[in-house]
């Protein structure tokens, strides 16, 4: 892999250098003495902003239009001064309608070279190089090229100082691809450097990042982040994540302070450390939210906040806050059992079009998790049913009693729910009829919704049967059970849940058997041997069409990503296109999901 050419000592003027230099002439000259006043201070760091950005050539250059657009998104831009600026700036393309114009424009402007000009100095090919190879998962040519990069000529020193940034920038590569091993090696090394170098900023981001990694030893607490001046927002905010962990044994209502206090800090963050505004920034909380609202057992809620991130983000873009709320939501239709319309959501061109090989592998194991899942349902495992033929449920009271213990003190009340059901359901196989219908008419109201229709089948089921205990099989107990039986066979029906669905329906008809109702027995008996063939149909099927198309659509997915990042970076090895994380072709032999 060869070096980047050296910059070159001439340089040409293209059209976007004219807009710059008249940005610089009227930021710097007009406005010294202007009857307005000097530009604000805000607005004037916005112009530095804009002219670094733009002369550094990291990325393509903007127009005429958008830079304009872009001037006037700076804070105080509604001041006279500002303003001023904005109307000078936009009719400046009027003065160089012709070649003569252009001419005159740089008569007064003679710029002579000074002798750091004449010194190669470092370029952002490399850097570029680096973005193009992490798009497409080509992790060693990634790490070469940020090496490359800030081994460069920056200044006259013999040490450049961005040493410690070089180092964060690599564990920042091993963090994503969770490579926590190399990761926190390579961070040690970048904190010493950072303290050398007496660098805070540096400092605090590798002391945030090293916070983020899971801990070595076994039980050991995640680290939580205090609040400190230089300290982002995000990092707070990742702080949930290790509250949510149940292993934490924290109440989930630590989770929503820790993010008021983001959305406070980051409030602070941009007005008074005048940090730039980046828009993708101001919806992770409401992503946040929406999980911890689910794991609260709040879906609507969740879905409120859900629809915030898609109304304001944008679409087919590189968004992580977009990407989760897809992902959360196809895989909760998954759970309610619409598995075809959570796969083709996610499935979706808008979905996967902007993604990097990183956000690629979280959304194909996203599909992953929703095909398990919908084999799982369809198909019994042997091991879980002989576990209940077993019959030893009373063996699992204590650890039930403990984990609805943790569940009610950690507010997972959706967790807690489905506790108190299988609770019920033991304790009924020990004759306390009575309690068991009790605790689950507390709960009933507020699964009866449907936002888990697993949880509802179960619940309905196990209501069902605890009221005709109670009853002690009386006609009134069967009628008041009919409603509950019912309820559950259309979920169960609705989940592809079959083993689930022939234990209901066998109950059910025996219930018609003892009300003296035939005609209902017997249409019972017939959709239990309609469940009977589809769950014998279902465990004898190798591979479905279905089935096959997506993972061909997945793979066709990384493909794309390959090809996009071979023709931006042509000098990139042809490996970079095999890149796919263990996924091949669904259609070739023996080819298996990761």
């Amino acid at each position: 892999m060869r070096n980047p050419a050296n910059p070159p000592v001439k340089h040409i003027l293209r059209p976007h250098h004219v807009n710059l230099l008249a940005i610089i002439v009227l930021a710097f000259q007009t406005f010294d003495y202007a009857p307005e006043g000097p530009l604000p201070g805000p607005f004037m760091l916005h112009l530095y902003r804009i002219l670094i950005r733009e002369l550094s050539e990291v990325m393509e250059p903007k127009g005429f239009g958008d830079l304009t657009t872009e001037i006037m998104k700076g804070p105080m831009g509604d001041l006279p001064s500002a303003q001023r600026f904005y109307q000078r700036f936009s009719n400046e393309h009027l003065r160089l309608q012709r070649p003569q114009d252009l001419s005159d424009f740089f008569a007064n402007y003679l710029v002579h070279k000074a002798q750091s000009d004449k010194k190669p100095h470092a370029v952002a090919t490399a850097l570029g190089d680096y973005e193009k190879a992490a798009a497409i998962g080509e992790e060693n040519s990634a790490t070469e090229h940020l090496r490359r990069f800030f081994e460069q000529h920056f200044h006259e020193a013999h040490d450049s100082g961005l040493r410690q940034h070089a180092l964060l920038s690599v564990a920042r590569r091993h963090y994503l691809h969770h490579e926590f091993v190399a990761c926190r090696k390579t961070l040690q090394e970048a904190i010493g450097v950072a303290r050398t170098c007496s660098d805070k900023l540096t400092l605090q981001a590798c002391m945030s990042l090293y916070n983020r990694l899971p801990p070595t030893e076994h039980g050991q607490k995640p680290t939580i982040n205090d609040i400190q001046p230089d300290l982002h927002p995000y990092e707070i905010l990742r702080d949930v994540e290790k509250l949510l962990q149940i292993s934490n044994q924290q109440p989930l209502t630590a989770a929503f302070e820790r993010i008021i206090k983001t959305v406070g800090l980051y409030d602070h963050w941009i007005n008074l450390q005048r940090a730039p505004f980046i828009e993708a920034e101001q919806w992770g909380p409401h992503t946040v939210q929406s999980v911890v609202w689910s794991l609260h057992g709040c879906a609507r809620l969740a879905q409120i906040q859900e629809n915030i991130v898609t109304a304001f983000t944008e679409v087919g873009g590189a968004d992580n806050n977009r990407l989760t709320v897809a992902l959360n939501r196809a895989y909760y239709r998954a759970r309610q059992g619409k598995y075809e319309a959570a796969l083709a959501s996610l499935i979706d061109p808008d979905v996967w079009r902007g993604l990097y090989m990183t956000d690629y592998h979280i959304w194909a194991n996203e599909i992953w998790h929703i095909l398990v899942l919908r084999a799982s349902r369809r198909c019994i495992s042997i091991l879980k049913a002989l576990t209940q033929e077993a019959d030893q449920g009373y063996t699992w009271v204590e650890p039930l009693l403990t984990a609805t213990w943790q569940a009610e003190f950690q507010c997972r009340f959706g967790h807690y729910r489905t506790a108190l059901v299988l609770l019920a359901d033991v304790a009924l196989e020990l004759g306390m009829t009575k309690w068991c219908r009790r605790i689950i008419e507390e709960i009933l109201p507020q699964v009866i919704g449907g936002d888990d229709l697993e949880q509802r089948a179960l619940t309905c089921f196990v209501f069902a049967r605890c009221v005709i205990a109670a009853g002690d099989w009386t006609p009134q107990s069967l009628q008041e059970s009919i409603p509950y039986l019912v309820t559950a066979e259309k979920d169960y029906e609705l989940l592809d849940m079959f083993r689930q669905l022939q234990d209901v329906q066998y109950f059910l008809s025996a219930v018609f058997h003892n009300l003296g109702m035939v005609k209902e027995r017997d249409a019972t008996a017939t959709r239990h041997l309609k469940a009977d063939s589809l769950r014998a149909k279902a465990a004898t099927v190798v591979l479905e069409d279905m089935v096959t198309e997506v993972w061909d659509l997945v793979v066709d997915v990384v493909e794309a990503i390959g090809e996009v990042g071979r023709q931006l970076s042509p000098q990139l090895p042809a490996s970079c296109l095999s890149v796919t994380y263990g996924l091949g072709k669904s259609n070739e032999a023996n080819s298996q999901p990761p």
